[in-house]
């Protein structure tokens, strides 16, 4: 490394023991290699080599969006409108010679990037298929572009960023096809249920995958037929929210957060797309314009020295708003009028800023036209939208009934004839009313005719006893008298005829109108519907909206029901649907007038208040709920409604009806007291599989078993190495796992001592965790710890203290959890002085497998100049190491990625050294956005815990939330292992 080098590095790199060394290592490199790549004119090369430094810093900085999410959307599809022409052909060659380019650059060396490997491997894999597996480029060849349903055409849009004024072609059908199989799938909402099998699906069975996405284009929904029944849902048409509706913490420093946020690409993208700032001026005068926009939007933050939230949509809600001069109040206004008074679409040509000759009502159109563009813009920059709508429409079969009496419609529509209020009841007194008359008819015919039959008897007796004259008038009267006892006899058996068709109308009309309801509503996940009060670990209840299909096949041509107007107009056309439906049945011939009559009384009925408030009602005692009073009036009160209802999802009819099951997947399920339990109970079931099916997983650590908590499915490993040793072997298991897995961690983390530098480290760390009007007395409390103390002993003297100390309580909770401090314990013990680095990072560098001993050499001599102006009674961590060692390498080869994973070789260094605590049991992927499960053993209690965690265990958290799943305090519902994956597989 020559002097020039050296005096740069010095200048624009962090010192070590900065938080951000490795950062600015990491951007110093990036821009370097950059400016080395811009003579090489390979867009291949720059999709997959290029770091996205800068937009990755501005993302991590600006407190909204995961930067790895927007680095995947962006590589994969730029990759796939690489590998495809315009004509919808694969590009062998280009194929090759990126899985050539990816070999070489699959493990990133950033901040904050662990699971980029993950991400890179997935490509990798997907490309090596690409190139060698012929069936699945003949299945990527047979997609074409979508049939009559312009919204799958905008998803291919927004998944490949084109205008809207692009005609989708079958290239760009395939390219988004491309891109959403390359794109790493992981949850965004509470669809759990779907997002597990969803994976499995998406990694590893790519054939299946993309049938799914031919027969979305081709005819916009899914089928799945077993044992003479068929089951469809409809193509997701939404991406759901995106993270717009997320709740942030805003920071203690007001002109802080409104820097961080200017930053924001995703905001930056939005408010481009809604024409608030201008895509033609530079990145600087777009920040500052979204700045002075910010400052308006946050005004009342300024003053506000408590805790404060916002969300992305909030923030581009209320600029919008200042925008075209509206308010709330507007809004609500314009939503109340009827939808013929409402012309969107012919008002999105406004001139920016004004309200135009239409009024508020014309500014409140264009306004809901702008922010529908700034939502798209935002979701589009993180989000695969067609792998989301895949997703989202695998959940609709989660609540597949084949009964149309389980479905939530059914509840509330009161089809018994003793529901008050329901269409059972109205239909009933109709038909009474209807069959009481006819009744009536017949006794008054049958009184007639036993009249006329008595003149009939009289008359025949009178001829017997007439003479001949007399006989002949009396036969002429007696022949009217017979004919006219014949008419009655008619009309009396037709009327009565009437009255036990009438009888037997109610269930012959209810089972016709059961057989109906399916062939025009259906019930479908809806990913928009989310409440943000859950915790960002505790997955909220999966949304279900009621459709219309107007009777149609075409599922572009189905309308979502979203609210009481449009659920009542859609349920009267549907009796009027199934009226015409019903004069083409034999069971009604000739009853065209009582259909008639019975449809206009049904229609009438449901119109009133009286049906709508008790279906409610009927709703309410359906799910076990409280019945809310004057519901129409408090409709943000009732959570369960005939349009739209809230459940867990059920993932066992999912993967039942999806992968053509008649039963439910075989499963083994418990509840725990304790995570020692959860352990031992995972191994045990592992075990009891045939280790022919579990071969499989021993071959690619990365293969799943769907696995669920009480309140969560996600991905169970058995491949990964401290549980598949657990299941492996044939002692008992819990003997085994307490002596080989838990037993080093405790004597590691028994004895850590830790003195009084390192208590003060760890206390200015976590202070930084605390609110800014909270520090001063947290650090007044612990920033003068003297003498010594066990690790264990820290951590309890802090929680108590915060526990006790009203001072450092925000409406009774304290202003720092137990488990922030097990977090740091966690990544930063052992501690050591940094005097002992010099040592530890050429111990580690010894050992590790990388090019020469003058690369080496290189390292240690950087390493003195870095450190130079470091007092040398400072403290460092395990994490500080693990950067230092990854900067430095970064810094002197002067690459940002490699081909091997450099990462997992110095972790596993660091342990064997004991340099950082042992390996936790890492046994599943979340499906969030980064994080495994493991068992670690808490080194602030001593305890072993449930964890999430990144997949080398460099940070992590306990898993506080679910306490109660852990301890035996809830038994039900319990934890579950689909323990034959063959099951879940096509």
């Amino acid at each position: 490394m020559n002097q020039e080098k050296i005096s740069s590095i010095l200048k624009k790199v962090a010192k070590i023991g900065d938080p951000k060394f490795l950062e600015t290592a990491f951007s110093f490199t990036a821009s370097e290699r950059k400016d080395r790549d811009k003579l090489v004119p390979d867009n291949l090369q720059r999709t997959i080599v290029d770091e996205q430094d800068d937009l990755s810093r501005r993302l991590d900085y600006s407190l909204l969006m995961d930067s790895a999410s927007v680095r995947n959307v962006l590589k994969t599809r730029r990759l796939a409108n690489l590998l495809i022409d315009e004509k919808g052909a694969l590009k062998p060659d280009i194929i090759r010679k990126a899985i050539s380019l990816l070999k070489n650059h699959l493990y990133s060396l950033g901040p904050s990037r662990q699971d980029e490997g993950i991400r890179n491997k997935h490509i990798l894999q997907a490309l090596e298929l690409l190139d060698s597996d012929k069936e699945l480029k003949f299945s990527l060849q047979k997609i074409f572009k979508p049939y009559q349903h312009k919204q799958a055409e905008e998803i291919i849009r927004q998944t490949l960023n084109l205008t809207d004024k692009t005609v989708v072609t079958d290239a760009h059908a395939r390219r988004a096809a491309l891109a959403a199989w390359f794109c790493y799938l992981r949850q965004a909402v509470g669809s759990c249920f779907a997002t597990a099998p969803a994976i499995i699906l998406h990694d590893e069975q790519p054939h299946q995958f993309m049938k799914d996405i031919s027969e979305l284009f081709g005819t916009g929904r899914l089928k799945r037929t077993f044992e003479g029944v068929e089951y469809s849902v409809p193509l997701c048409t939404s991406s759901g929210r995106g993270g717009l509706n997320e709740l942030v913490l805003f920071p203690d420093d007001f002109e802080d957060g409104i820097k961080r946020l200017s930053e924001n690409p995703g905001l930056i993208a939005s408010l481009e797309a809604a024409d608030v700032l201008n895509k033609e001026d530079a990145l600087k005068e777009r920040i500052r314009e979204l700045k002075k926009h910010l400052h308006q939007v946050f005004e009342k933050f300024k003053d506000d020295h408590g805790v404060k939230f916002f969300s992305a949509e909030g923030i581009l809600k209320r600029i919008l708003m200042k925008k075209y001069e509206i308010t709330e109040e507007d809004l609500k206004e314009f939503k109340k009028r009827p939808r013929g008074m409402i012309h969107g679409s012919l008002l999105l040509q406004v001139p920016q800023g004004s309200k135009g000759s239409g009024g508020k009502g014309e500014a409140c159109s264009s306004y809901e036209a702008a922010l529908k563009r700034a939502e798209i813009g935002y979701k589009m920059l993180h989000n695969n939208t067609l792998l989301r709508c895949w997703e989202y429409t695998l959940a609709s079969f989660a609540e597949t009934k084949s009964e149309f009496a389980k479905w939530n419609l059914y509840s509330s529509l009161g089809l018994k004839p003793d529901e008050e209020g329901g269409i059972g009841e109205a239909l009933f007194q109709y038909l009474k009313l209807r069959l009481d008359e006819a009744n009536r008819k017949v006794e008054e015919y049958q009184l007639e005719y036993e009249q006329i039959f008595t003149q009939v008897k009289t008359l025949e007796s009178r001829i017997r006893h007439a003479g001949e004259e007399e006989a002949k008038w009396i036969k002429v009267e007696y022949q009217t008298r017979v004919n006219e006892l014949r008419t009655i006899e008619e009309l009396r058996d037709k009327a009565h005829g009437n009255a036990r068709r009438l009888a037997g109308m109610y269930d012959l009309l209810l089972d016709h109108y059961l057989d109906l309801f399916p062939k025009y509503f259906q019930e479908v996940y809806d990913p928009e519907m989310v409440e943000m009060t859950q915790g960002p670990y505790d997955d909220s209840p999966a949304g279900f909206r009621l459709l219309y299909k107007h009777g149609r096949s075409n599922s572009a041509q189905w309308t979502p029901i979203r609210d009481p107007q449009e659920f009542i107009q859609n349920l009267a056309a549907f009796f009027t649907a199934a009226e015409r439906e019903l004069h083409n049945e034999p069971d009604f011939k000739g009853a065209q007038e009582v259909l008639s009559e019975i449809t206009t009384a049904i229609v009438t009925h449901i119109r009133t208040d009286k049906f709508l408030e008790t279906a409610f009602h009927r709703m309410a005692r359906a799910h076990g709920m409280p019945i809310i009073e004057n519901p129409l009036e408090h409709l943000d009160k009732v959570e369960k409604k005939p349009w739209v209802y809230t459940s867990g999802g059920n993932l066992h009819t999912l993967v039942s009806v999806y992968f053509l099951r008649s039963s439910n997947p075989s499963s083994l399920n418990r509840w725990v007291e304790n995570p020692m339990e959860l352990l031992v109970f995972i191994a045990d079931t592992l075990k009891k599989v045939p280790y022919k099916q579990m071969e499989a997983f021993v071959k690619n650590e990365r293969k799943s078993m769907l696995m669920h908590s009480p309140t969560h499915a996600f991905l169970l490993k058995p491949g990964f190495c401290g549980l598949k040793k657990a299941w492996e072997n044939g002692d008992f298991t819990f003997t085994w796992v307490r002596d080989h897995l838990i037993l080093p961690m405790e004597q590691f983390a028994a004895n850590l001592m830790l003195n009084e530098d390192m208590m003060e480290y760890l206390v200015k760390k976590l202070s930084l965790e605390v609110p800014l009007n909270y520090k001063h007395y947290f650090l007044k409390l612990f920033g003068q710890m003297k003498g010594s103390m066990r690790c264990r002993d820290f951590r309890s003297h802090l929680a108590t203290t915060i526990d006790h100390e009203m001072g450092l309580k925000n409406k009774g909770i304290p202003v720092l959890s137990a488990a922030k401090i097990d977090s740091l314990l966690f990544q930063e013990i052992p501690l050591f002085p940094i005097y002992q680095l010099r040592d530890r990072v050429q111990k580690i560098i010894s050992r590790l497998d990388l090019e020469s001993d003058t690369f080496k050499k290189e390292i240690l001599s950087l390493l003195d100049k870095l450190v130079e102006e470091v007092p040398r009674e400072n403290v460092l961590g395990a994490k500080t190491l693990y950067e230092t060692i990854l900067g430095l390498t970064c810094l002197v080869k002067g690459e940002t990625s490699l081909p091997f994973d450099l990462i997992d070789k110095i972790k596993l260094l660091m342990e064997s050294e004991g340099f950082a605590m042992p390996r936790p049991i890492i046994f599943a992927d979340t499906n969030w956005i980064q994080n495994d499960f493991g068992f670690v053993l808490n080194p602030g209690n001593g305890k072993l815990e449930l964890w999430r965690m990144d997949r080398y265990a460099i940070e992590g958290e306990p898993m506080a939330s679910w306490k109660m799943w852990l301890d035996g305090t809830r038994k039900h519902p319990d934890w579950g292992i689909f323990y034959n994956a063959y099951e879940y597989q096509i």
